[in-house]
């Protein structure tokens, strides 16, 4: 017999060598998600809180309390995130103050509005600038806020998510009438 020649004896090998590497693949893959997944008869901490760990691909990972949602690593999502607070949404007039998360926003003064009117076609849709004074643990301070741009500080990423009343070509803004939408997010 030579090596080199294909007979129905070596088809028959090669063809249970291929089928039999990819059964044990499988086989492997099953065991080793089995021991790396939490028995279902393991109570599973939830309702975690700011700083709490959560997430990850573990079956039945923890989660977060209401009010939290689970802030995932961007290095490796697979391990799992942190437990951090959901958005606060508020909205404040010019001169008013809204407070969340241990933190206040002041609008001050407007300082661009080059939002596209309503009732016109712009190339172009324009933002809002706005200045406002912002008082947290780490101080006071004056900011520019740009719609849709988040503004980090050292506990809470801030950002002007909506501006009312959307401009009107035919209608004049006083700085008055101006509704701020902001949301405070913990870091």
């Amino acid at each position: 017999m030579e090596w080199h020649t294909v007979t129905k004896f070596s088809q028959a090998v090669a063809i249970i060598l291929f089928v039999g590497v990819f059964a044990l693949g499988f086989f492997l893959g099953g065991e080793y998600q089995k021991s790396a997944s939490v028995p279902v008869s393991t109570p599973l901490p939830t309702g975690g809180l700011a700083g709490d760990h959560c997430g990850g691909f573990i079956k039945d990972a923890p989660t977060c309390a209401a009010g939290f949602h689970c802030q995932l690593k961007i290095s490796n999502p697979d391990t799992g995130g942190i437990c951090v607070a959901d958005p606060k949404e508020l909205s404040v007039k010019l001169g008013g103050t809204i407070s969340a998360l241990g933190v206040s926003i002041t609008p001050t003064s407007v300082l661009e509005d080059s939002r596209c009117p309503t009732d016109v076609q712009c190339i172009q849709a324009g933002t809002v600038r706005l200045s406002a004074t912002i008082v947290s643990g780490m101080g006071t301070a004056t900011q520019t806020f740009e719609l849709n741009k988040a503004v980090t500080t050292e506990a809470e990423q801030i950002t002007l998510v909506k501006v009312d009343p959307a401009p009107l070509s035919t209608e004049p803004r006083a700085s008055r009438d101006y509704t701020f939408y902001f949301e405070i997010t913990s870091r």
